[in-house]
């Protein structure tokens, strides 16, 4: 290392930036030092146990080429100014876990009690198979039944329905209302159904102005034309909202089991029917599920209010996974929707807990890569088959 490093100041740079809290300066200083030294000296300064992490090694020209670009991207933006902080970190950590291969440098880490037991590779030491990260990908319902594949279909007018012009643009569906309002008494409410599948995502403008977007294996009905004195959606899955404000018209989103009011607000639903239990956060505003109201920074969940970090909630929107103390199986639902696999666990389910972030535009295998404090042991069968094994 040169004389002119200060192992005192890696230190607190590293300390810095995985607090979010590092400025601009400090971050391009902290890559800096990293592109500019080896792996195996950085690893004897920074605080993390590199010995039993580190599992695999980046060649330095790849380190080097990842490291700038990073620094690149962090010209054009203050991680000390940027809102949320949390994206910004995300793309960091992304690259992070590409150029170390370990959780702990992403602030992704397994919560040592208790531990699994096995490590992450292929048993039969083979090359790995792998899987891209999900796209931009849904499909469109008419109320006719006809079907639009969105991720194929041009830019530009897709249809109309009741007046109301359906337009894309890039991976945005966006519905233009009439000039003229057609008459709740003498118009036919027609239904559109956007679906995305596993390995998917979608942004959506309603006809209101309401802007939504569909997580992985979701759904959302709605009426081309909001006529009536209510604003009604129906949805499956796991979708965010942007409510447009109307006092005099509440914005009403049914799922499978609660239904939320509301007049303008900013929140998510996850109601996956293979998760526990429905859950709704919210970000701005206020919504009522039934005669219970939540306020910004609230969740609501199995009939109960609760303080939430609703960040995390909303980190799919944003790029990421996000867990905190989640089991392997909770993590491994999220990963099944994204990367469209079928997970199969042989033996005993590997005990620990799961908390941090990590970024969803990583490969299947880069992901996995990442996870390596987690002992986990898998194979990738067929096209999309992750079997997970216990020792």
């Amino acid at each position: 290392m040169s004389q002119t490093f200060n192992a005192g100041r890696l230190k607190y740079l590293w300390s810095q930036w995985t607090a979010r809290a590092a400025t601009k300066e400090e971050t391009e200083e902290l890559f800096s030092i990293i592109r500019n030294h080896s792996t195996e000296e950085l690893q004897k300064f920074l605080p993390i146990d590199y010995a039993n992490l580190m599992e695999e090694k980046m060649d330095e020209e790849s380190k080097s080429l990842i490291l700038q670009n990073i620094l690149k991207k962090s010209h054009d933006t203050s991680l000390a100014n940027r809102r949320p902080v949390r994206i910004n970190f995300v793309r960091y950590a992304a690259a992070v876990v590409l150029l170390f291969g370990l959780a702990a440098a992403t602030y992704f880490y397994l919560k040592p009690t208790p531990s699994p037991q096995v490590a992450t590779t292929n048993e039969r030491e083979e090359p790995l198979k792998d899987i891209q990260p999900g796209t931009q990908r849904a499909i469109l319902t008419l109320s006719d039944g006809t079907t639009i594949e969105l991720d194929n279909a041009a830019n530009g007018l897709l249809a109309e329905q009741q007046g109301s012009k359906i337009s894309k643009s890039g991976a945005q569906i966006t519905y233009l209302q009439p000039s003229s309002p057609l008459s709740p008494l003498t118009s036919h409410t027609s239904y559109n159904t956007m679906t995305t599948p596993r390995g998917g995502l979608y942004h959506l403008i309603l006809p209101d102005g309401t802007k939504v977007w569909l997580n992985a294996a979701s759904s959302i009905t709605y009426p081309t034309s909001f006529t009536g004195n209510t604003r009604e959606v129906s949805i499956t899955g796991e979708l965010y909202f942007e409510v447009t404000k109307n006092a005099a018209k509440p914005f009403i989103v049914k799922t499978y089991r609660d239904e939320i009011t509301v007049r303008g607000t900013s929140f998510n639903i996850n109601s996956y029917t293979d998760e526990q239990q429905i859950k709704t956060s919210l970000l701005e505003g206020s919504v009522w599920i039934g005669n219970t109201e939540l306020k910004p920074g609230e969740a609501f969940s199995n009939g109960k209010v609760f303080k939430a970090d609703v960040n995390m909630d909303v980190a799919w929107k944003n790029g990421s996974f996000a867990f905190r103390n989640a089991d392997l199986q909770t993590v491994m639902r999220q990963l099944a929707r994204w990367y469209n696999l079928d997970v199969v666990y042989e033996g005993k389910i590997p005990a620990g807990t799961f908390s941090g972030e990590i970024g969803r535009s990583l490969t299947l295998n880069q992901l996995l890569k990442g996870l390596t404090t987690t002992k986990i042991k898998y194979r990738l069968e067929d096209r999309n088959k992750l079997v997970i094994v216990s020792k």
